[in-house]
């Protein structure tokens, strides 16, 4: 019997050939073609949860060959039919992933549990693919470390509070943002496990154990600062003109990186973008700004050309520094012993691709456009989770409310 899983569209299948019949599963799993070596019948790195999904394939492989000779064992011999195959592997194998997580005598272990999970959540994006593979990674670590057996009766509040204070030490040192994202991960992770009715104690660790944070220090670049950037003559530089048209569609969309740079022609219609984000799945609509449209118009309607995060990042700190946007910025940083370091550097030696959305929330702002209404546009679940990418100092604000018409009265009464 010969197998081969292949893509049918973004779809994962199973397919089986024995005794002339040819047999298709599906496995309940959707990738991009581009996480899938088809060669190699395996995950790419390129895919967070890659270690889970290639356990998730080999039990199926050994599944289907158990079957498939359990059956020529007791059936004299014959090969089962497709449609008795297509059954067993949907019910004593895909349906077994779901049965398993039911409340049982013998509940899963921690991994073996978040695995599971973890290879089942089709549906959210790369990004939080990769912190669910990134915590369960150092769960590995601390457990293998503390010589403690990955049970959930093992999990406890100091095993919790311990296992922050093993990300923010040698050899890992984490700042408190990227500890604390992870420890927000494992709380998820038992919230699902209380749910299934494995684990008691999540109520414990979720008011016991909060993810600290530390407030950054990011930068934001004026409408002056973009306005330098977009006068510098790149004639000699495409790279460096590809790169800063990038950069300045993100900084008058308000978008996401990893959204901004798959903006297609298909998402433009009637002054506005359309564009569902990757990390939400909710659509936003933008209008086109001027400058937008300028850097289309000039490229015949087509968005720039997409390019790694990486080489972004790069780029445009040397059009930073080519635009002069070098004042001395002090930041401050929370280090992992929880010691506060400032440092100052050139402004432009601060720019990643994420000041092009916190340079379009400060603007929009300052021009006084209501803050509920730059909330729709960037996405954001609620108005905090927008003032956090304001980057407005009290006297900006007190301006800002000095031009408001409330100050500005057309008549006054006073009184005599």
């Amino acid at each position: 019997m010969k197998t081969a899983f292949y893509l049918a569209g973004k779809a994962l299948c199973l397919r089986i050939a024995y005794n002339g019949q040819r047999v298709r599963f599906g496995m309940g799993i959707s990738t991009n073609a581009a996480n899938f070596d088809a060669a190699k019948q395996a995950f790419r790195k390129t895919e967070p949860a890659h270690p889970e999904l290639n356990r998730l394939l080999q039990r199926a492989v050994n599944f289907v060959n158990e079957f498939y000779h359990n059956y020529l064992n007791t059936n004299g011999n014959t090969p089962p039919p497709p449609d008795v195959f297509v059954n067993a592997f949907n019910t004593r194998f895909l349906n077994k992933q779901v049965a398993a997580e039911k409340p049982a005598d013998t509940p899963p272990e921690l991994f073996e549990f978040i695995e599971r999970y973890i290879a089942t959540r089709t549906d959210v994006s790369y990004p939080t693919k990769r912190k669910f593979a990134n915590t369960l990674k150092y769960l590995k670590l601390y457990f293998e470390k503390q010589v403690v057996k990955p049970v959930f009766d093992a999990v406890t509040l100091d095993v919790c509070l311990n296992f922050e204070l093993f990300l923010t030490q040698p050899p890992y040192n984490l700042n408190p943002n990227s500890s604390g994202n992870y420890i927000k991960t494992l709380k998820h992770f038992l919230s699902k496990a209380k749910v299934k009715g494995y684990f008691a104690g999540y109520e414990t660790i979720r008011d016991n154990v909060k993810a600290k944070k530390n407030a950054t220090d990011c930068i934001y670049l004026t409408e002056t600062e973009l306005a330098a950037i977009l006068e510098l003559d790149l004639t000699n530089k495409p790279y460096l003109l590809n790169a800063r048209n990038l950069f300045i569609l993100g900084s008058y969309t308000g978008l996401r990186y990893c959204d901004f740079k798959e903006i297609a022609p298909a998402n433009i219609r009637g002054g506005f973008i359309y564009k569902t984000q990757n990390k939400t799945k909710e659509q936003v609509k933008i209008p086109l700004h001027p400058i937008v449209t300028g850097i289309l118009d000039a490229n015949n309607g087509t968005p720039p050309r997409p390019i790694s995060n990486q080489k972004l990042n790069v780029y445009i700190k040397e059009l930073g520094k080519l635009a002069g946007i070098d004042t001395p910025t002090t930041t401050a940083k929370s280090t992992a012993n929880g010691l506060v370091k400032n440092t100052t550097r050139p402004k432009y030696e601060l720019i990643t691709c994420h000041t092009a959305r916190r340079s379009f929330a400060t603007n929009t702002y300052l021009a006084g456009l209501p803050i509920d209404v730059i909330s729709s546009i960037l996405g954001h679940s609620t108005i905090t989770q927008t003032e956090t990418y304001l980057k407005v100092k009290q006297s900006e604000k007190a301006e800002l409310a000095a031009k408001h018409a409330f100050f500005n009265p057309a008549q006054m009464r006073v009184a005599k």
